[in-house]
């Protein structure tokens, strides 16, 4: 409950009026801007539904604990003018080879996510304001993501990273605003 007040409420900072709807895909596609979706119901969705989301005024999409496969079936049709992607403990851990996500996406939260990098499509989202990682197993960013003018937030907080690791993604990303826990000392030697 705390956390779909916390979502309602940084919502309305994009000035939109909330209707948050968890479709139940047995049910026509409802005509709201939020729309959460049951990751168990991903793969029983018909084309025809896909078209109609794809075709749909959703601006806000949520999906928790996506495996790979429904990944692959959802992200071809995410509307046009989707703006804001949530992929809370997705379990999926490769992106798909041929990525691409709408232009206007600006958020991309991703927390407690498998995926072990962030692939180089995410450098094309001219748009994309804000990429929200924390606790996940992300260890790997495309530097290419410091060329995108209105990124200003990269969410790693909870990801453990080494001395060296977390001081060269201060540098790569300083301007991106990038938030991290403390360094670990995670470059254990065999002791023998």
């Amino acid at each position: 409950m705390t956390w779909l007040l916390c979502v309602l409420l940084s919502l309305s900072s994009f000035g939109q009026e909330v209707d948050y709807v968890k479709w139940k895909v047995k049910d026509s596609l409802p005509s709201t801007q939020y729309l959460e979706i049951n990751h168990k119901d991903i793969a029983s969705l018909t084309e025809l539904q896909l078209i109609a989301l794809s075709n749909s005024a959703v601006t806000y999409i949520s999906v928790k604990r996506m495996s790979a496969s429904d990944f692959e079936t959802l992200y071809p049709y995410l509307p046009k003018q989707v703006v804001y992607l949530e992929f809370q403990n997705s379990k999926f851990q490769e992106w798909p080879a041929q990525l691409t996500f709408p232009s206007s996406v600006s958020v991309v939260d991703m927390p407690k996510a498998e995926v072990s990098y962030i692939p180089e499509a995410f450098c094309s989202l001219q748009n994309l304001e804000k990429i929200i990682l924390w606790g996940s197993n992300v260890g790997k960013l495309p530097t290419c993501l410091q060329d995108l003018q209105f990124l200003k937030q990269i969410d790693l907080d909870g990801v453990q990273f080494n001395i060296e690791e977390h001081a060269a993604l201060k540098e790569i990303f300083s301007e991106q605003g990038i938030l991290l826990s403390p360094p670990c000392n995670c470059d254990f030697e065999d002791a023998d």
